[in-house]
């Protein structure tokens, strides 16, 4: 008998009904620990706020004074499109690559911006970054590829099974 991606899912979380789900809670999500504050006057930290909020217009004006910032990157070494990629900022994403924003750019950890858009089942992201060429089957440092992460992604299960969808239909 052929399921279909949410059938699947739903028969996954059928098993666990009713049992501890501690297993799949990322120690990230809770972890303040390095976590500094935002300042108004760091130029990168207003690209990188910006990629986040879909905001094109100021994104633009910002790399229309330093290009070189395309390719800048946080402390954990989030660019402009991971952030946009996991805030599911569609209009940022499209307008960071087609500025030249690398596909390929990697965290500390070895995420590139797809595995960062499917831990936040963010469809759409993922949409434009497979469209746009995005490798599929990039692994982590901890070898964790973008459909390992959206497999665990904790959120609505539609978000979820489309970005999981996403994914298989991708070639690779």
């Amino acid at each position: 008998m052929k399921k279909t991606v949410l059938e699947a899912k739903e028969s996954i979380e059928g098993a666990f009904h009713g049992k501890s789900e501690a297993m799949f809670v990322s120690a990230w999500d809770y972890d303040d620990d390095g976590i500094s504050e935002k300042r108004k006057d760091d130029i990168l930290e207003q690209l990188l706020t910006a990629a986040e909020n879909n905001n094109v217009p100021q994104m633009k004006s910002i790399l229309s004074l330093q290009p070189t910032l395309i390719k800048a990157s946080d402390a954990d070494g989030y660019t402009a499109l991971h952030r946009a990629a996991y805030s599911n900022s569609v209009d940022c994403v499209n307008f960071l690559i087609s500025a030249g924003a690398s596909l390929d750019a990697r965290t500390k950890d070895g995420w590139t911006p797809l595995h960062s858009a499917c831990n936040w089942a963010c469809y759409e992201s993922v949409g434009i970054l497979l469209s746009n060429g995005a490798d599929v089957n990039s692994c982590s440092n901890g070898k964790l590829t973008p459909l390992h992460l959206a497999i665990n992604a904790q959120k609505p299960l539609e978000r979820t099974c489309t970005t999981v969808y996403y994914l298989l239909q991708a070639p690779g």
